[in-house]
């Protein structure tokens, strides 16, 4: 995931080395320690950020919804490092 200044954010799915499709959300920084976000079919929640150092990042969210496959309502944790 790349997030540009202005709220709108670009994912990126690779399968081995090559980009199989990209798509474009949005997010916007609620605090310090919380991030809204919403991308494709997978990501539309209220995240908590804790850093784990060296550019690393969890992402939790108690209600994440879901569009996939209508599953709807779920529990996400995210691993992140920053480039």
């Amino acid at each position: 995931m790349k997030m540009m200044d202005d709220g709108v954010m670009k994912g990126e799915y690779y399968v081995g080395d090559n980009l199989n499709y990209e798509i474009w959300g949005e997010w916007d920084l609620e605090s310090s320690d919380y991030i809204y976000m919403k991308i494709d079919q997978y990501i539309d929640g209220v995240f908590h950020i804790r850093s784990n150092g060296e550019g690393r990042y969890t992402l939790y969210c108690e209600k994440n919804y879901v569009d996939f496959y209508n599953i709807g309502t779920s529990k996400m944790l995210m691993e992140l490092k920053r480039n």
